[in-house]
């Protein structure tokens, strides 16, 4: 894991934008100065699209190269007043997810866990409704988990999914939970023997004390369910969960935990999903 990055920021535009120090020249260089310059930025590439809520990938001119960015942007509206007292019971007390994933960020970073690099986050409030951003580095060939090990033969897929069950304990141990911890939010970048995998999509990251098994278990299902659809094995499943844990054998509480995580998976499967492609599709 890295260390501990201590990131610099400075406000912009009335205190509409903050923005990392270190891309305060490219920002500038790019012509990124106020809080509309980046609602009105246009990319022919739409990295995600929900209604009020969109994510692009820009590349800023550098010296003597371009930087991958994306831009995460929420609409007035995006969220009713019953979903943000929810979001706010759930943990991020701002009801602003662009702000909470920043402030989110700057934590991880500065306690070490790999998660994107954050150039500027904003809000802009308007007759009670807002509009907000975030905008963070590329991870340089990132590939999203639940494809990268769909492509992999068995054993490798195995080995994948035990390197990304013991970086979730680190994290679970350090007190987080993420809370929609689907394999394609965790990135994976291929490097000699192993990866380097990032945590992304972190706007509902909390830090519970109460019921932190609740949202352990809706983690471990998450990623449980996208690495069956992506083909993995329950043998490989198993052999991960007890990388998790850290020990082969499983202990009585062991084994509830991991029929609370089997039946949250069982649901998984016939729901109805939102953005989600049906399991039942894909078998």
């Amino acid at each position: 894991m890295p260390g501990p990055d201590v990131i610099h920021t400075q406000p912009l535009d009335d205190g509409r934008v903050e923005i990392n120090l270190a891309h305060a020249a490219a920002l500038e260089r790019n012509g990124f100065r106020r809080f509309e310059d980046f609602a009105r930025a246009t990319s022919v590439q739409v990295a995600r699209s929900f209604p009020g809520r969109s994510t692009v990938r820009l590349e800023l001119a550098l010296d003597h190269t371009r930087l991958g960015a994306y831009l995460k942007r929420y609409e007035r509206g995006y969220r009713s007043r019953e979903g943000a007292w929810r979001r706010w019971l759930g943990g991020s007390a701002t009801g602003d997810e662009a702000r909470h994933e920043w402030e989110t960020l700057l934590r991880l970073r500065a306690a070490g866990f790999p998660v994107p690099q954050p150039i500027a986050v904003g809000r802009e409030r308007r007759r009670n409704a807002a509009r907000s951003f975030l905008m963070t580095e590329e991870i340089p060939g990132g590939q999203e988990g639940d494809k990268y090990l769909a492509a992999l033969p068995p054993a490798r897929r195995r080995h994948l999914l035990e390197a990304v069950a013991g970086f979730v304990a680190r994290f679970h141990a350090a007190g987080f939970v993420h809370r929609d911890l689907y394999l394609c939010h965790v990135f994976v970048t291929p490097a000699h023997p192993g990866w380097s995998l990032h945590l992304i999509d972190l706007q509902r990251v909390a830090r519970p004390r109460w019921f932190r098994r609740r949202w352990i278990v809706k983690d471990l299902a998450a990623l449980a369910y996208s690495a069956l659809k992506s083909g993995a094995s329950s043998v490989s499943l198993a052999r991960a969960f007890r990388r998790y844990l850290g020990r082969r054998q499983l202990t009585p509480a062991d084994r509830r935990l991991a029929r609370q995580i089997l039946r949250r998976v069982a649901w998984l499967k016939t729901r109805t999903p939102k953005y989600d492609t049906n399991f039942t599709q894909l078998r």
